[in-house]
C-alpha cells in the first residue's frame, strides 16, 4: 500500500509536470510569407502577405524609391540598380527591398529564407538584410549579408555544380540559371534569427520592417535586374507567446 508522503510526492511532481506543459503548449508557431506563384502578370506593384497561425498582421512587400518595377511572372523583380556600388549608395539612394510585420502579441523569430533571381552578370551581387523598430527612421541593424551571383544569361554548365554545392552560386559565377515561368528561385542559406536578442520577445504593436539592399558595381547597367523569388518570396517563422 502507497505511503501518504509518496502519494503527495507523486502528486506534487504531476502539478509540475503539467505547469510545465502548459508553458509549452501556451506557445504556438506561425510563419508569415510571400507567395507568388499566384501573381501571373509582369510589373506587380506590390505582393500581399500570407500568416499561418496568429502574432503578427503582415504588410505587403515593396520596391524602395530608387529602383524600378521589372517584368517577372511569379516574381518580383526590379531594374535600376545602376549607380550603386557601395552599400551607402544603395542606403542613400533607396535600392532595396521591403517587407515585415506589425506584431499582435509577444513573438519570437526563428528562421527567415529568402529566394533570389537575378539576369546578368552585372545585376546587384551584393547584399545585406537590415530590421528596424521604427520604419527606418534610425537605422536598423543588419541579420545577414552575402554575395549571390547565379544568373539567368548564359550557357548552363553541362554539370551542375548546385548538385554537389547547394550554395555554390553565394560564391561563384553560375550562368544559365532556371528560367521558365515557375522555376523557383536560388535559395540562400537559412538566416538564423534566434541569434538576435532584439528579435526575441518582441512585444505587442511594434512594426518590425526588413530591407534587403543591394548593389553592384560600375558595370551595373540600368536595365540590369535583380528579383525575389520566383514562386517564393521571402519567409519569416517565428513563435507567439514568449
Amino acid at each position: 500500500m502507497l505511503s501518504r508522503k509518496f502519494m503527495v510526492t507523486m502528486a506534487f511532481v504531476s502539478l509540475l509536470c503539467l505547469t510545465a506543459w502548459g508553458a509549452v503548449s501556451a506557445a504556438t508557431s506561425f510563419t508569415f510569407e510571400y507567395d507568388m506563384s499566384q501573381d501571373d502578370t509582369r510589373k506587380v506593384e506590390f505582393v500581399s502577405p500570407t500568416v499561418t497561425g496568429s502574432g503578427v498582421k503582415g504588410f505587403n512587400l515593396t520596391r524602395g524609391p530608387g529602383i524600378n518595377p521589372a517584368n517577372l511572372i511569379h516574381g518580383y523583380s526590379a531594374d535600376g540598380w545602376n549607380g550603386a556600388v557601395t552599400l551607402a549608395d544603395a542606403i542613400t539612394q533607396g535600392k532595396y527591398y521591403q517587407w515585415g510585420f506589425t506584431t499582435e502579441a509577444v513573438v519570437s523569430l526563428q528562421t527567415m529564407d529568402v529566394y533570389l533571381r537575378r539576369s546578368g552578370v552585372s545585376s546587384p551581387m551584393n547584399m545585406e538584410i537590415h530590421v528596424s523598430f521604427d520604419g527606418f527612421a534610425t537605422p536598423g541593424f543588419v541579420v545577414s549579408r552575402f554575395n549571390y551571383y547565379g544568373r539567368r544569361a548564359g550557357t548552363a554548365p553541362a554539370v551542375d555544380p548546385t548538385l554537389t554545392d547547394p550554395f555554390y552560386y553565394m560564391h561563384s559565377q553560375l550562368s544559365g540559371r532556371p528560367d521558365t515561368e515557375t522555376s523557383l528561385g536560388d535559395a540562400i542559406p537559412t538566416i538564423d534569427l534566434t541569434q538576435f536578442p532584439q528579435l526575441q520577445g518582441i512585444p505587442d504593436g511594434v512594426e518590425v520592417t526588413f530591407r534587403l539592399y543591394a548593389w553592384g558595381n560600375e558595370a551595373t547597367t540600368p536595365s540590369n535586374s535583380f528579383a525575389l523569388g520566383r514562386m517564393s518570396g521571402p519567409k519569416i517563422t517565428g513563435i507567439v507567446g514568449r
